[in-house]
């Protein structure tokens, strides 16, 4: 079986491994990768490779150390292994780049061997040997030279010069257009911004920052508000009944009235001492005893109803130690407990003025700024404006007046209470479009000339308060803006290492055909997708010669 082992680097083309299937003349081929190769992890590289080694009547055997290589390999239908087989331990391994190199030098050697011979052999031919027994005769005559006319010679030498022009022509003439879509990267961007109101003026410190225009956009809200009261009065029956005392010692134990709790924080006692039996046997002793509920929980919480447990509830003593709980315990094995009752009375307290007035804020505010969003909706149909309204609390300033409380009430039996005011909210809105053409013009400053912007995301632009406390007072405030854009490579650049780049790709595929541009642009970091390969004239298979006459198009994520 004939077969070569051929290691591959890191760095190889791919192109490089398409041609040393299609030359190699073994018919098995033992790819070595000693390092990461990322092709191997792309659907489309192993696609090609497969297609190319069925034509080429090749068999393919990969061997990496990776096993995720492996893996990717095997589910693509390619024999990988992670050591070399033992039926190809045998042999020399040959680099891909020598195997390459080789293969040029040999047929440039064995294009120079024919063309000395065919040379030496017509040169042979015309040598001829003179016959010494014939003696040479000359003629008197003398021969005479005939002219070509003069018209003759223009007319061919203006063919050939013709024939010249139009084969230079036609050799230079070829152009590629290449549409590309570029691989787009989100690049993050975080501004100050003064937000500035009409006739403000701003600190000579900050005049260096952008200047945003806005307004105070006010609405006022009159109502009555009916909140519930927090004063609570309980009257409560606690659960009584019998629960089972377990010791699991061998000795007998003696308690005190004692508390017992379940696991959600429900407090049961018994009234008197008890003395609980010791364990007999596999079986622990037991003593029943009679428990009533407290009037709150471990919480503070009324337990009332809450405390008729169902039977099987299991409880513990909270005065022991967590160790010694599982030694002595109790369960409601004797039924559940029963006769728990509560009746909650709700009044007026002093405390609910407070949280009245925090709820009429809130509600008349919610009210307020869906107002505003409709005047901000109505100004936009009428005069074409974008402006935003900032709803973080920080941007919203609200004043309550009139706000009146039945404070003659407190103490008195209600569940509910009417409270009245008026409440004044100001919201703080302003040009988005201001907003984004400022982030641009700081993120063209700050980026890499070979790149170009393509949009910042509106929906991503956060505005976060950095000094806005006297907004009112000052008429300005600053603010830091952060927001995500989008970027990609711009083919316009002017950028000297950038056209280098660009020279590399074109160089890399000149004279190649459309099958053989692809894989080779497709490997490039910077391109997400070949779109489309245009050759003319219409009879040209290949790219140009000149990596001049190849152009590139941009076809951005928008189109």
């Amino acid at each position: 079986m004939s077969f070569l082992k051929i290691t591959i680097g890191s760095n190889q083309r791919i192109k490089d491994i398409f041609e040393g299937i299609n030359k190699c003349e073994s018919n098995t081929l033992v790819f070595l990768f000693n390092g990461h190769y990322p092709p191997l992890l792309e659907k489309k590289f192993l696609k090609e490779i497969k297609q190319v080694s069925q034509q080429a009547g090749k068999e393919i055997i990969f061997v990496s150390k990776k096993k995720l290589v492996r893996d990717f390999l095997k589910k693509s239908g390619l024999t990988a292994y992670s050591i070399v087989p033992a039926k190809f331990k045998e042999g020399e391994i040959i680099s891909l780049f020598t195997l390459l190199s080789d293969q040029e030098t040999t047929k440039i050697v064995e294009k120079t061997t024919k063309e000395t011979t065919e040379v030496t052999t017509k040169t042979k031919e015309k040598e001829v040997k003179p016959n010494k027994n014939e003696a040479p005769v000359f003629s008197l005559q003398k021969i005479k030279k005939q002219k070509t006319p003069i018209r003759a010679r223009i007319f061919f030498w203006f063919l050939a010069l013709f024939l010249l022009g139009l084969a230079l022509f036609l050799w230079q003439t070829p152009t590629a257009i290449i549409t590309l879509r570029p691989r787009i990267s989100t690049v993050p961007i975080m501004q100050n911004m003064i937000l500035k109101l009409p006739n403000a003026k701003v600190d000579q410190t900050e005049s260096t920052l952008p200047i945003i225009k806005s307004i105070l956009l006010d609405t006022t809200v009159t109502d009555t508000e009916v909140v519930p009261t927090s004063g609570k009065d309980y009257e409560l029956t606690p659960a009584k009944g019998k629960v089972t005392l377990f010791n699991e010692s061998n000795k007998p134990k003696k308690l005190v009235p004692s508390r017992l709790q379940t696991s959600n924080g429900l407090v049961f006692r018994f009234q008197k001492p008890v003395t609980i039996p010791a364990k007999k046997g596999n079986k622990p002793g037991r003593y029943v005893v009679s428990v009533i509920a407290d009037e709150f929980d471990v919480h503070q919480k009324p337990i009332g109803i809450r405390g008729n447990i169902e039977a099987g509830t299991e409880l513990f003593f909270p005065a022991l130690r967590s160790d010694l709980r599982e030694v002595y315990y109790a369960k409601a094995i004797n039924g559940p407990l029963v006769g728990g009752s509560t009746l909650v009375k709700h009044k007026l307290v002093a405390e609910d003025e407070e949280i009245a007035k925090k709820v009429l804020i809130e509600n008349f505010k919610d009210r307020a700024l869906q107002i505003l969003k409709q005047q901000i909706a109505n100004r936009k149909n009428k005069l074409g404006e974008n402006h935003i309204l900032l709803t973080n609390p920080d941007f919203i300033f609200t004043e309550l007046k009139d706000f009146q409380f039945p404070t003659d009430q407190i103490g008195k039996e209600t569940q509910t209470v009417s409270v009245t005011g008026s409440l004044t909210v100001s919201a703080l809105i302003f040009d988005q479009n201001s907003v984004k053409k400022a982030l641009q013009k700081f993120l063209k400053k700050s980026l890499d000339e070979r790149r170009k912007i393509i949009d910042i995301d509106t929906k991503s632009i956060q505005y976060i308060p950095f000094d806005i406390k006297n907004f009112k007072e000052n008429l300005w405030g600053k603010i830091s803006v952060k927001a995500f854009a989008t970027e990609q490579f711009s083919i316009d650049s002017t950028n000297p290492s950038f056209q280098q780049w660009i020279l590399k790709i074109k160089q890399d595929i000149t004279n190649k055909t459309k099958e053989e541009i692809k894989p080779i642009l497709a490997n490039n970091q910077e391109i997400e997708e070949v779109l489309n390969i245009s050759i003319k004239p219409f009879w040209a298979t290949t790219t140009p010669i000149s990596p001049d006459r190849i152009i590139f198009k941009i076809k951005s994520v928008k189109e």
